[in-house]
């Protein structure tokens, strides 16, 4: 029989190989303090929903079972969907500068770079890390549009009209970003699922996962902005009807309820 322990082995850890583990806590710092109109502190009100969805997600995960090494890969990107929901929320003032077409492009490369800062803490070296990078830009994108389409939706000033758009956005542009992406993916790996029956079995299913997901995590936030008067004026400032305010105006926000 070999012996059960060798002689130890002294590995070298440079500290600079973890920062890609805290890219997305830099993401949310930088987006708390960067912007003038977030240096208050009602802007740590933003950590309660992020709280909300890190506390929810565990407690699934520890229902569900299974190792932390198992769902390290879901870990990054639940906490990618949080922290860039959070950083919409961080930056809105900024989209409502200018036209319609220009915020959405502007919060789509917000939602871009959380992605790439998403895809450095999972690593771009197998598969599995691709996949999940990939699943974490469909999430963002289908997050950005369903915001937009609930800021659309909130111009009559209800609460119910802006978590239904919110979730009728998600839900759509979750099928059509799951239906895209196992339609590319299947074209470059050249197999997919068999069958017309079973590709749309895991369109519906990839579909609903998705949806859950993205309106489940932008939940906590949306509650958020439409309870507190500091996050709301962001949100009636995106909204369609309004003149563009300068950003100065974000300062003078009133204090949070």
């Amino acid at each position: 029989m070999a012996p059960s322990e060798g002689e130890p082995v002294l590995f070298s850890w440079p500290w600079y190989n973890s920062i890609a583990g805290l890219g997305l806590w830099i993401v949310l710092v930088l987006a708390m303090v960067v912007p003038k109109a977030n240096r208050t502190a009602r802007v740590l009100l933003i950590l309660a929903p992020l709280g909300v969805v890190l506390a929810g997600w565990f407690a699934f995960a520890l229902f569900m079972g299974g190792t932390s090494a198992d769902r390290a890969m879901f870990d990054v990107m639940v906490f990618a969907l949080a922290v860039g929901s959070a950083t919409l929320w961080l930056l809105a003032h900024h989209f409502a500068l200018g036209a319609w077409h220009k915020s959405l492009l502007a919060a789509m490369g917000v939602a871009l770079g959380v992605t790439l800062v998403a895809g450095l803490s999972l690593g771009f070296g197998s598969g599995e890390a691709l996949t999940g990078t990939a699943l974490v830009g469909v999430m963002m994108i289908v997050t950005v549009l369903g915001y937009a389409l609930a800021a659309r939706g909130y111009r009559s000033r209800r609460a119910w009209r802006f978590l239904v758009y919110l979730a009728v956005g998600g839900a759509v542009g979750s099928f059509v970003g799951t239906l895209l992406v196992i339609s590319i993916f299947s074209l470059i790996l050249g197999n997919g699922p068999g069958g017309v029956r079973m590709f749309l079995m895991v369109v519906i299913w990839g579909g609903l996962m998705v949806a859950a997901m993205v309106f489940l995590t932008a939940l906590p936030f949306a509650v958020l902005g439409l309870c507190s008067r500091f996050f709301r004026q962001r949100l009636i400032l995106c909204s369609p009807q309004q003149p563009a305010p300068s950003c100065d105006n974000c300062d003078a926000s009133p204090a949070a309820t």
